[in-house]
């Protein structure tokens, strides 16, 4: 469990950092940048989102020319570090300074509802999984795709093999051989932790302001139902924390940018901007 608590720590950070320059990008242009996030643990949560959205791309067409090995996406993140330290360090300054308003308070809220889910889906993860899909294929096509790039025809041999997914891209890059005793659920089980973290915030946020007007009434209600929902449905977190499945975090995606404007209908928020978030959610999921 030590093990898969690491190995989640690494890809929670990478992601993160990954997560940057698409906010960067995005404060240039979206004026409502803000409203993807309630505390400064879902403003990570959201970074964590987009950095997997950022590698999603990049591993995609970087297998088509090289296997998808750690190295690689070490050597990657080395460089992006360079680059947003020595090119965009007073952006990076500036946006940190704006979330100023986000706490990172562990009350007894956090202590009491998220610790000890986040520690159920840590357990979960390091169990022998038992999704089908995951013997069946999952595992095959993700260490297929450590040891060799994009073979033509390879659902010839098994025609689940054709069944790819940008997800078990990123299950790739983040496989590190040495670490004994893999059950390759690490990156499932951070974003499940993470969407819980950004759920419950979204909850507790707008629970807070119950009082204040109808909206945070109908939108507290929204994301508990949902929370409700989501843990006591084996298939989406406590499934998706002990197997390599895809389907979760399409789902995940889509409740977010469907939050996004059901919290801005509600609200009487007129959007007359482009939103380069709301784009590169729905087109990369």
């Amino acid at each position: 469990m030590l093990q898969q608590l690491f190995h989640i720590l690494i890809v929670s950070i990478v992601c993160i950092i990954w997560g940057i320059p698409i906010i960067l990008i995005a404060g240039k242009s979206a004026t409502v940048i803000q409203r993807w996030w309630y505390s400064g643990w879902s403003c990570l949560a959201f970074l964590f989102f987009c950095g997997c959205l950022s590698l999603s791309v990049i591993s995609s067409w970087l297998y088509l020319f090289m296997p998808l090995h750690y190295s690689v996406l070490a050597v990657l993140t080395l460089l992006l570090l360079l680059i947003l330290i020595i090119f965009f360090k007073q952006h990076i300054l500036s946006f940190l300074k704006v979330q100023q308003n986000f706490s990172f308070r562990i009350n007894s809220v956090f202590l009491i509802f998220i610790v000890p889910t986040l520690v159920t889906f840590l357990v979960l993860s390091s169990l022998q999984p038992v999704h089908g899909d995951t013997q069946i294929y999952h595992l095959q096509i993700i260490r297929w795709q450590t040891e060799y790039r994009v073979v033509p025809g390879i659902a010839n041999l098994f025609p689940r093999f054709g069944l790819g997914s940008n997800w078990f891209n990123l299950i790739s890059l983040f496989y590190f051989p040495w670490l004994k005793n893999e059950t390759f659920s690490y990156l499932n089980a951070a974003l499940v932790g993470w969407f819980f973290i950004w759920l419950f915030s979204a909850w507790h946020f707008h629970f807070q302001k119950i009082q204040q007007s109808i909206a945070n009434r109908i939108l507290s209600l929204f994301y508990f139902l949902i929370l409700l929902f989501s843990l006591f449905d084996w298939q989406i977190f406590r499934d998706t924390a002990n197997s390599t499945n895809y389907d979760f975090v399409v789902n995940a995606f889509i409740i977010l940018v469907f939050s996004f404007f059901l919290e801005r209908i509600l609200q009487n928020e007129i959007i007359n901007s482009f939103s380069i978030l709301v784009y590169y959610t729905t087109e990369n999921r």
